[in-house]
């Protein structure tokens, strides 16, 4: 805790010429900013193309949780998959995300103006989208890691100090989601949700399924202009199959490997104070502590044709650009096309992915009758640290023969069907050219794609029953 304790006491002392804080509300990560609150929903009837709408059953019941300050989080993904052509294997399966938990809204509970408590469980089902893509870098958004799980998400304390100026947050908090994010990447079932691949798996993956110690701060600088800052535990455990139980064997420094420091600075506007909102951002990491080369024996030699003990590696760093803009607005609504784009760079260190590229355009209310349906299509690109490859290619020379590409890109298309508020069902195709296969125990040199097509299914409970919701 080390760290988190003199992240936080830099924090306390940081500029305190910031303006007010935009609210955060619990359906996006915490202190990623997100857009102006959505418009007020229907409390009865089926207007914006909905084919039902549940929310007159919840909106009392959670008015009179809200007025002693409890707000109710729950959501679940279920999403059924092929992979028709190519990759390791075809076939159909399942996976599933639910989450569960609560938000306390402290200044109604304890007179603690301006805190909050949050909590949140998970907990994963079905099978590993990589056992049939070949590809662990352009992963799905419901992503298991080693298999399913059952894990807390987080555990949190969430205080906004200096008239809003800044918000902090400290506990067990989902790694990384602050930084090198968009609401509009977890719109898209692969590659970008929560953060791009290049951002997460060399940090102690999954992105926002897990938790660890962490203390984060963002502080608005001046009108749309803001900056986050933050300390999290490297935690391998983090990653691996049900987290060694619910809440895990690791609330103490245990299971720690050094620890990451991220920074982003970023700009954002909305529909509230721009015709054409944008954001851009701008940030990087430094990670210390140690983890294997992905090549490399203590040799120096490669360990797949010498064998050996793995090379220790020690620290890394990446830099991120990232930004999106609405381009077209048929009408005064909310509808229309949004671009966006951003890249990612190792700058030292031996990560497994070198450096990501990634684009695409998500259109909310494509077709006039239905304006709450969104379209997606999104473009990423993958460049796999070199050594990661040979590694690959030496498997390969001993077996089957052939050559894994150290690049590989993901196409993605999907549509999104509003059934009600807070239900959708998103069909998608996805086509990935060239699979890593970086963690395959017996690559094939024929892998030269794989063609996925299949639905999503999701559901937020707040949005759902009309549940109020808290601003962070």
């Amino acid at each position: 805790m080390v760290y988190s304790f003199v992240m936080l006491g830099t924090l306390l002392l940081f500029p305190m010429v910031a303006e007010a804080q935009v609210q955060t509300f619990t359906t996006l990560p915490s202190l990623l900013i997100p857009l102006e609150p959505t418009e007020a929903l229907p409390a009865s009837g089926t207007q914006g193309g909905y084919l039902f709408n549940l929310r007159p059953l919840g909106a009392d019941f959670g008015s009179s949780l809200a007025d002693h300050g409890i707000y109710i989080v729950g959501k679940n993904l279920s999403e059924g998959l092929a992979n028709v052509s190519g990759g390791l294997k075809q076939g159909a399966f399942f996976e599933g995300y639910t989450a569960l938990g609560f938000d306390l809204d402290m200044k109604r509970i304890a007179g603690a103006t301006g805190g909050a408590v949050h909590f949140l469980i998970d907990d994963l089902q079905g099978q590993p989208f990589f056992a049939y893509s070949g590809s662990a870098y352009l992963n799905n958004r419901v992503f298991a890691g080693d298999g399913p799980a059952f894990r807390l998400n987080e555990l949190s304390f969430d205080q906004s100090l200096f008239d809003k100026r800044v918000d902090l947050t400290v506990g067990r908090i989902p790694a990384y989601t602050q930084f090198d994010g968009s609401e509009l990447y977890c719109t898209f079932i692969t590659s970008l949700c929560r953060t791009p691949a290049a951002y997460t798996f060399d940090r102690g993956y999954p992105p926002y399924l897990a938790s660890s110690w962490a203390a984060l701060a963002q502080i608005r600088i001046a009108g749309p202009f803001y900056t986050n800052i933050s300390v999290f535990e490297n935690e391998p455990i983090a990653a691996t199959t049900n987290h060694g139980g619910f809440p895990g064997p690791d609330w103490g420094l245990n299971y720690a490997n050094g620890a990451t420091f991220p920074v982003q600075f970023g700009y954002r506007t909305t529909l509230q104070d721009d015709p054409y909102p944008r954001a851009f951002s701008v940030g990087g990491f430094y990670v210390t502590g140690s983890y294997a080369d992905p090549l490399l024996n203590t040799d120096g030699q490669n360990r797949v044709l010498f064998g050996g003990e793995p090379k220790m590696d020690y620290g890394s760093s990446q830099v991120y650009i990232q930004a999106q803009q609405m381009v077209y607005r048929p009408d005064a609504s909310d509808r229309g096309l949004t671009v966006f784009g951003g890249a990612n760079w190792t700058t030292s260190g031996q990560p497994n992915v070198e450096r990501m590229i990634f684009a695409g355009a998500y259109y909310k209310g494509a077709f006039a009758p239905r304006p709450n349906d969104t379209l997606g299509v999104a473009v990423s690109l993958v460049n796999v640290n070199p050594r990661v490859t040979e590694r690959v290619n030496s498997i390969l020379s001993k077996s089957t023969g052939g050559q894994a590409s150290q690049s590989e890109v993901s196409y993605e298309v999907n549509y999104g069907f509003a059934v009600a508020p807070g239900m959708l069902i998103k069909p998608f195709l996805e086509f990935i050219s060239h699979p890593d296969q970086a963690n395959a125990s017996a690559p094939s040199g024929n892998v030269t794609h794989a063609i996925f097509v299949g639905a999503l299914f999701e559901v937020d409970v707040a949005s759902l029953f009309g549940l109020p919701t808290l601003s962070r």
